[in-house]
């Protein structure tokens, strides 16, 4: 949900939701600074995104039909103190008109230190913080085949995903020509937390590899996808040390 431009106090505003949130529905608030700058509620947590975005993040559910409960639930809190305040929500992925400087910064310090590293990682990075948002689902998994399995049948929806759900055709008041330009901002926000990870779908992954590739990422600034080559062919055997004195060395 992207609340509209508005400034994190004021009678419409940003805060305006928060206690609304508090005061009607039995949330309690997250201070930073003593500021509220999020709200709790059993195991849920509404958390506030750089550009006034509130982000549900849910409690522990048995299956998608309950989290689809729990959104709609919080999507009609929301609703029903938006409209006493005066203000609106639009169900989109990305801000449809509203230029980088037109949006609010919310005053949460970590804030402060993430805008300049994202304008350092990606040219899109600032865009993703504080004029985009989605609703994501979580999945815990049971075993590593289970994880396995999970893994594998996410990145091969994840496209299908993005098409059926997409929903931010504008940016800036104009066509992007993309039905999801908010996908398109994430293919160039930070390469070292974003994009595919092909050896998922190599035979034998499962939690050492997992592990072994994010040893390897975090030791090279490259990417997956360097990473990914030194893993293939006959370096499966090999120690994790002697992969990574090969790949840092060669």
């Amino acid at each position: 949900m992207c609340i509209r431009d508005r400034p994190y106090k004021g009678n419409c505003s940003v805060l305006g939701v928060l206690k609304g949130l508090i005061e009607t529905f039995g949330w309690t608030p997250i201070k930073e600074n003593d500021l509220i700058i999020g709200l709790k509620k059993g195991d849920a947590n509404i958390t506030l995104e750089p550009g006034g975005q509130l982000e549900l993040s849910g409690g522990l559910l048995d299956n998608v039909h309950e989290t689809c409960l729990e959104v709609a639930t919080h999507l009609a809190e929301v609703k029903t103190i938006a409209d006493r305040i005066g203000s609106g929500f639009i169900g989109l992925g990305s801000a449809p008109e509203w230029l980088h400087d037109e949006m609010p910064i919310m005053p949460k310090d970590r804030y402060k230190l993430m805008a300049p590293y994202m304008e350092k990682v990606g040219s899109h990075g600032t865009k993703m913080m504080f004029r985009t948002c989605t609703v994501q689902v979580n999945l815990d998994y049971s075993s590593e085949s289970d994880m396995v399995k999970k893994m594998r049948v996410g990145l091969a929806i994840q496209p299908l995903a993005t098409a059926l759900f997409a929903a931010s055709p504008f940016f800036e008041g104009k066509v992007t020509g993309f039905k999801s330009f908010r996908s398109r901002i994430w293919h160039d926000t930070d390469k070292s937390r974003t994009g595919m990870l092909p050896f998922v779908f190599d035979e034998g992954y499962g939690f050492e590899l997992h592990i072994d590739q994010k040893v390897l990422h975090a030791r090279n600034s490259t990417g997956w996808h360097r990473g990914y080559q030194i893993i293939e062919g006959s370096s499966k055997n090999k120690t994790i040390n002697t992969i990574l004195d090969e790949f840092l060395n060669g």
